[in-house]
C-alpha cells in the first residue's frame, strides 16, 4: 500500500512542471509540413497564448535557417481565442516566411521566445515568461533537370525593359542608357538577381547600384528591382548590343520559361572635333605670339621626355600596379559600402552591399550574396544578413558594425585566393622590373 501511494506523490509531483506551464502555450507548425522545393516558400507560423490573459511578443526574435532567407512580414496582427482543457486563452499569431536556396534536410532551430502578458481590465502586466518553440525540419527536393538552368523560382514573374532617348546620330563616347525592372510575387525583392548585361566588343559598360522595393498588400508580398546600365562606344562601327535572356522556373506549372529582351544594332560614328574653325585660328594666333616664350618651355620638356623614356618600363609597371590596385572599381564600392553602414538605413545598406557583391562575383552570371558567405563567410555574418532583411523590413534602423566586420573578412579572404597564387606573384614581380638588357657582346 505504501509503495503504491509514493508512486502516486511521484507522479504528481512529475505533473506540476506540466500543470504549470499550461498558463502559457506556445505551438510552431510550418506549411508545408515535409517536403518543399528550392525557391517557393515555406510559411513558420507560431502561436503564443495565455491563460485567462492575453499573450504577445514584445519583440519578434531573428530567425537562422542555414541554407534558406528568411522574410518577416509587417503584418503580424492575427489575433487569437481558443478554449483548451475548459480553459480560456487568448493570444497572437507570428509569422516566418522561409526561401529554401538548397537541397536536402532544411532545420529550422529552436527559437527563445519573451513572452508577455496582460490579464484583461488590469493595467499591470504580469512578468514576462520564457518560451522555447521547438525545432522542425523538411526535405527541401531538387529542382527538376529542365530547371537547372532557371535564375529565379517563383509563381509569377514580370520583366520590363525601356531605352534611354537613342539619338539618330550616336558618336564616339556617347552613351545609351537602359533599365530592366523585375517583380516577382510571393517573394522578397533581394531573391532576384542581377542582370546580366553582356560583354559587347567595343563598348564599356557602366551599371549603377540597383534599387529594390517590397510591397506587402492584404497578405499578399510583391519584390521588384531595377537595374540600370549605360553602354559607351568606343570604336566607330556597328554595334550589336546583345538581348538579354532570363530564364526561370514556374512552380506553379511545372515549367521552364523564358524572358527575352530585344537587343539594339547601332550605327557608331567617329567622334565630333572638338574644336570649331574660329577656335582654331584664334589659338594658331596666340600661338604665334607666344612662340618665343614657349621654346625654353618646349626644351624642358623634351628633357623629361628623354627621362621619361629612358624609364618607361618602370613608369609602365607602376601605372599597371597603380590601375590594378588603388583604382579597382570594387574596392571603391567596398568602401562606400563601409561609409554607407555607419548611417545605420538598412535599405541603402542592402543596396551598396548588392553593388559591392554584383562586382566582386563578376565571372559568375547569377551573383549572390548568400554564396559569398556560404563561400567565403560564417554563421555570424549570416545572422547579420538576416538582422539587416529584417529592418529593411520594417523600416529599423540596423547597426552594421558585425555585418562590415564580416565583409571586410569575406573581402579579405577573397584578394588572398586572387593574388595568392605563386604563379601570379611571380608574373606581378616581373612586371614590377624592367627586363634585363644584354651586353655589349649579346650576351
Amino acid at each position: 500500500m505504501s509503495k503504491s501511494l509514493l508512486s502516486l506523490v511521484g507522479i504528481w509531483l512529475a505533473l506540476l512542471p506540466l500543470a504549470k506551464s499550461e498558463d502559457i502555450v506556445v505551438r510552431t507548425d510550418i506549411t508545408p509540413e515535409k517536403t518543399a522545393s528550392i525557391g517557393s516558400r515555406v510559411i513558420l507560423t507560431c502561436d503564443v497564448l495565455a491563460k485567462d490573459a492575453w499573450a504577445k511578443l514584445p519583440s519578434l526574435p531573428n530567425i537562422d535557417v542555414s541554407g534558406a532567407i528568411v522574410y518577416t512580414p509587417p503584418s503580424q496582427s492575427t489575433r487569437l481565442t481558443e478554449t483548451i482543457k475548459g480553459g480560456s486563452y487568448t493570444g497572437q499569431r507570428y509569422e516566418w516566411w522561409i526561401y529554401p536556396q538548397r537541397a536536402g534536410d532544411l532545420t529550422i532551430p529552436s527559437v527563445e521566445l519573451n513572452v508577455a502578458r496582460t490579464i484583461f481590465g488590469d493595467s499591470d502586466p504580469l512578468p514576462v515568461a520564457k518560451r522555447s518553440t521547438k525545432s522542425l525540419s523538411l526535405e527541401i527536393q531538387p529542382l527538376s533537370k529542365e530547371a537547372a538552368g532557371a535564375s529565379i523560382v517563383s509563381s509569377s514573374l514580370r520583366i520590363k525593359q525601356t531605352w534611354g532617348d537613342l539619338p539618330n546620330e550616336i558618336h564616339v563616347g556617347d552613351g545609351v542608357n537602359l533599365t530592366i525592372e523585375s517583380e516577382i510575387k510571393d517573394a522578397p525583392a533581394f531573391v532576384l538577381p542581377p542582370i546580366d548585361f553582356g560583354n559587347p566588343e567595343s563598348v564599356r559598360i557602366l551599371t549603377k547600384q540597383p534599387s529594390t522595393e517590397n510591397r506587402f498588400n492584404r497578405g499578399e508580398l510583391t519584390g521588384s528591382r531595377v537595374d540600370k546600365a549605360t553602354y559607351f562606344f568606343e570604336k566607330p562601327g556597328k554595334v550589336v548590343l546583345p538581348p538579354i535572356e532570363i530564364k526561370w522556373w514556374d512552380n506553379e506549372k511545372d515549367e521552364l520559361r523564358e524572358e527575352k529582351l530585344d537587343g539594339e544594332t547601332l550605327n557608331i560614328l567617329p567622334a565630333l572635333d572638338s574644336l570649331n574653325m574660329e577656335t582654331k585660328s584664334t589659338a594658331t594666333r596666340v600661338f604665334q605670339w607666344r612662340l618665343s616664350l614657349l621654346l625654353p618651355v618646349a626644351f624642358a620638356f623634351m628633357i623629361l621626355g628623354y627621362a621619361f623614356f629612358r624609364n618607361r618600363l618602370r613608369l609602365e609597371a607602376w601605372l599597371n600596379d597603380y590601375v590594378q590596385n588603388v583604382t579597382r572599381t570594387e574596392t571603391v564600392a567596398f568602401r562606400h559600402f563601409v561609409f554607407i553602414a555607419s548611417t545605420g538605413d538598412a535599405a541603402e545598406i542592402l543596396r551598396a552591399l548588392t553593388h559591392w557583391s554584383d562586382l566582386v562575383q563578376e565571372e559568375s552570371k547569377v551573383p549572390q550574396i548568400g554564396s559569398l558567405i556560404r563561400t567565403h563567410g560564417d554563421q555570424s555574418t549570416q545572422l547579420a544578413i538576416d538582422q539587416l532583411m529584417d529592418c529593411v523590413a520594417t523600416g529599423k534602423r540596423f547597426d552594421a558594425s558585425k555585418l562590415v566586420d564580416g565583409f571586410r573578412k569575406i573581402q579579405k579572404a577573397i584578394h588572398r585566393r586572387r593574388i595568392g597564387d605563386s604563379r601570379w606573384s611571380s608574373f606581378a614581380l616581373g612586371r614590377s622590373l624592367p627586363p634585363l638588357r644584354p651586353n655589349a657582346k649579346g650576351r
